[in-house]
């Protein structure tokens, strides 16, 4: 699963499932960050 700040390597639409780590993150993406389309170099938010 790819993580915020690394590198694209298959360029397609990548969907939100949930954070790694939920007992420090208490952020929810809102329905039109759930689904993003992501080039091959691009950063993963």
């Amino acid at each position: 699963m790819p993580k915020t700040g690394e590198k694209c390597t298959f360029a397609g639409y990548y969907k939100y499932s949930d954070h790694l780590n939920r007992s420090t993150i208490r952020c929810h993406p809102s329905f039109g960050e759930e689904e993003i389309l992501l080039q091959v170099g691009t950063a993963f938010p």
